[in-house]
């Protein structure tokens, strides 16, 4: 796998404050599969992570998934769609921040029986994400009605706070992608 996560062995550890004991979470990950953008669940029990496989022909191939802190439940549903920072509190609904210049926009997924629907744009966010503390990071309120993100568009970094709504009736991002080539 490329970028920094090949330099460590295991990214997602738990440690118990009782014990001091430290262990490892999302068990199978290793060269051809790599865990990123963890977070918790709002139901305070799972982890929800974005990651990438290394398919036999080479091609790697993204995915979500969740798994509960002691390993059990853990579910992977295919993510063929591209963003950098990603967040939900379930696997339902996800957020992403698409791509700094192809995609500045924050965008939605919504699970279906057969993965995740298209990409919806929620907001366009427009920042470039200079540094680390600009990074846009969308998340949800504790409630999903609501995403919170950054953005630098304004020459410095600023909190926006966007209703989610119907996600149904959120445009497509192919459509807006569409009209800005017309």
């Amino acid at each position: 796998m490329r970028g920094r996560g090949h330099r460590i062995d295991h990214r997602v550890w738990l440690l118990d404050l009782n014990t001091g004991e430290a262990s490892k979470v999302v068990l199978d990950q290793g060269p051809q599969k790599s865990v990123g953008h963890e977070y918790w669940f709002t139901d305070g029990v799972r982890l929800g992570y974005h990651g990438r496989k290394v398919q036999p022909d080479g091609q790697i191939h993204g995915y979500f998934g969740s798994i509960r802190y002691d390993n059990t439940e853990q579910t992977e549903i295919d993510f063929p769609f591209q963003s950098h920072h990603f967040h939900s509190n379930d696997l339902e609904l996800i957020v992403g921040d698409g791509q700094r210049i192809t995609n500045p926009h924050v965008l939605l997924w919504k699970r279906t029986d057969a993965g995740f629907d298209q990409p919806r744009v929620l907001a366009y966010h427009g920042g470039m994400a200079i540094n680390a503390a600009t990074h846009v990071h969308p998340r949800f309120t504790a409630d999903t009605s609501q995403v919170l993100y950054t953005s630098d568009r304004g020459g410095y970094s600023n909190l926006y706070l966007v209703e989610v709504g119907d996600v149904e009736e959120l445009p497509l991002l192919a459509d807006v992608q569409a009209s800005k080539r017309t």
